[in-house]
């Protein structure tokens, strides 16, 4: 069924204005469709069957572009009294309609345009949905731009309009726009609200394992300024959905003190679990939410990585060394043997001549610690080493040959015997990390294979990571991956590949492109799927989940030589936020679903290798 989108983490009093009706759908003059006729787009007046409501629908072709954007011609200002409530959208969608999320834009004084994406599960039937997006004007908000891009919104704030994103390469596709309100809401404030809920474990990744099994605890902090009292019931529930409680004692807690309550009962299953703590007072209930795993660890193990490379795509170097070491403990648990992470060439050469390999040294070792390697990405252009002193972005230009050359040979010398794997760029096929074009792109895959072999002819060399073979908006050129294959013939150990996405998107691209492109270009070199994942934003943590394991599976049956999920930790705490909500744990490292399936995997097939496919009959 249809997920109705209401994000709500409390059962608060609030004062509410009443909805406020903002876009009108009855006429398409106020709207807009950006680039309709390039995008191969339309909007259109229609009536609903049955009870004649008037709305507009918007058709696409997902081959000519993945996302369409409706936008009013003039903005709607939000009601005067709204800071913080929802919008709600109303519209209808057919049966398995290939959309992947339906997003708000609102738009502020200065012209910055904020972005609230929710993710969505395709109707198994033809079904009328409400999608609510909670709204505060008071928070940042990351996914903004334009303006003064400054991420706060400067008031007055009017509706923008919304976007959906669908499946690449999914064919023809429709919505019905039937009306959007906005609902300003007030909370009332509790004591409730300052209590932090911490799950103590015994470890500092939040994972229970069995010889710790009687250490799980719930911690409770009064993070505020007044006395809190009131009664606690634990709720646990399991992947699966099955749930048991707990009544805690009642809670009497001064303003910074704190409560340790252990958990009586026995889990009755390992995996993952989703703890919600109700909080009750005479002001009415507040719910906290976190997350344990509970399994045996398949790591960490000794000696590098054999076989099927188990990897985990991440950026430590971001972050102080006490982060590193909690990354690399989270990593090395769940049975990774490889993290793939930039080698950020400004900051090893800020220079020409000038040196600086502490940021990777130190990261290296650490890792090495709990015998992880590094798949290190030489990239990106340091700018005083961009061919074109002028470049816009010199950090994502063509570099200058002899000074990228030295800067691979000395890489790949200094980490001999430490790092194996090395690749050549992250997705030069996309505009986001690259100005360089096929051509250019194999000659420096040409000049970085000889330079690496130099400093070490152990290393194996791979080709940068390519985005992805659908037809996307941020492609550099019409076949890039194939040409640079073609011309760096040479240049490369292994071919890598990343392609975010659902599964069955990934099956499509890897069976009716990746692959034969492969064969058209002559590429015999093993592959590696270094980088490719499912967010798991709006709330999909469940399908997240599910999407490591039916696509690294199937990756290795195509002949993938390792997976890379990207990425270890969410890069923001925005739930709705696509970037935010790829890791396998949250940013304070609770574990999400996802994480628990890695250790799963690692444990039943680690250190195997795959045979051949059964043919599950039809349909499977």
């Amino acid at each position: 069924m249809f997920k109705r989108f209401l994000l709500s983490a409390a059962l608060l009093p609030v004062v509410c204005t009443g909805a406020v009706p903002l876009g009108n759908f009855s006429t398409a003059a106020p709207w807009v469709v950006n680039d309709s006729e390039k995008r191969n787009q339309s909007l259109t007046p229609h009536s609903l069957p049955g009870t004649g409501e008037k709305g507009l629908k918007l058709v696409w072709d997902g081959y000519a572009f993945p996302y369409a954007e409706l936008h009013l011609r003039k903005p709607l200002p939000l009601p005067a009294d709204f800071r913080q409530g929802s919008v709600s959208l109303r519209l209808r969608l057919p049966a398995r309609a290939p959309v992947r999320s339906v997003s708000l834009r609102l738009v502020d004084a200065t012209g910055e345009i904020f972005q609230y994406q929710l993710r969505t599960l395709p109707p198994a039937e033809a079904k009328t949905l409400t999608v609510d997006y909670p709204v505060n004007l008071a928070e940042s908000k990351n996914s903004s731009w334009g303006g003064n891009n400054d991420k706060k919104f400067d008031l007055p704030v009017a509706l923008k309009g919304f976007s959906i994103d669908f499946e690449r390469e999914s064919g023809a596709g429709e919505a019905l726009f039937l009306g959007v309100e906005a609902a300003a809401k007030t909370p009332a404030a509790s004591a409730a609200d300052s209590i932090r809920l911490e799950i103590e474990t015994g470890n500092p990744v939040h994972v229970l394992t069995p010889e710790k099994a009687d250490q799980l605890r719930l911690s409770l902090r009064n993070t505020g300024s007044v006395r809190f009292r009131g009664e606690a019931e634990a709720v646990f529930e399991d992947f699966f959905g099955r749930t048991f409680s707990e009544k805690l004692p009642s809670i009497d807690l001064a303003a910074g003190e704190v409560m340790t309550c252990p958990i009586r009962k026995q889990l009755p299953a390992s995996g993952h679990w989703d703890v919600r703590l109700r909080l009750r007072t005479g002001d009415g209930e507040v719910t906290k939410k976190r997350s344990f795993a509970s399994f045996k660890p398949a790591g960490p193990t000794p000696g590098r990585a054999e076989g099927f490379l188990w990897g985990i795509s991440s950026h430590p170097q971001l972050h102080p060394a006490q982060v590193q070491k909690l990354e690399a403990l989270a990593a090395a648990l769940v049975g990774a043997k490889v993290v793939r992470e930039d080698v950020y060439w400004h900051r090893v050469q800020p220079a020409r001549g000038q040196w600086d390999f502490r940021s990777f040294d130190q990261t290296a070792a650490i890792f090495a610690e709990q015998g992880i390697e590094l798949q290190a990405i030489l990239c990106y252009c340091a700018p005083w080493a961009a061919r074109d002193p002028g470049a816009k972005r010199p950090d994502k230009a063509e570099p200058e040959p002899e000074a990228w050359k030295t800067f691979c040979r000395e890489m790949a010398k200094r980490y001999r015997g430490k790092v194996r794997f090395w690749e050549v760029w992250n997705e030069p096929d996309v505009t986001p990390f690259s100005g360089i074009s096929s051509a250019s792109y194999a000659k420096m895959m040409l000049n970085a294979y000889n330079a690496v072999k130099a400093g070490n002819p152990d290393a194996r060399v791979l080709t940068g990571g390519f985005a992805t073979l659908a037809n996307h908006p941020m492609l550099r050129e019409p076949g890039y991956q194939e040409n640079a294959l073609k011309l760096g013939k040479g240049g490369y150990d292994i071919h890598a590949y990343h392609e975010h996405g659902d599964y069955p998107h990934f099956v499509r691209m890897v069976e009716e492109r990746f692959l034969p492109m492969r064969k058209r270009a002559g590429v015999t070199e093993p592959w590696w799927a270094n980088e490719t994942a499912l967010t798991s934003s709006g709330g999909n943590e469940k399908p997240q989940a599910l999407a490591l394991c039916k696509k690294l599976i199937y990756a290795w049956s195509r002949g993938a030589i390792g997976y890379n999920w990207y990425d270890l930790r969410n890069d923001g705490d925005d739930p709705n936020h696509g970037e935010h909500n790829y890791g396998m744990l949250t940013r304070d490292f609770y574990p999400k679903p996802v994480y628990t399936v890695y250790n799963t995997l690692t444990t039943l097939f680690g250190g195997k290798e795959f045979v051949r496919q059964f043919d599950g009959g039809e349909g499977e």
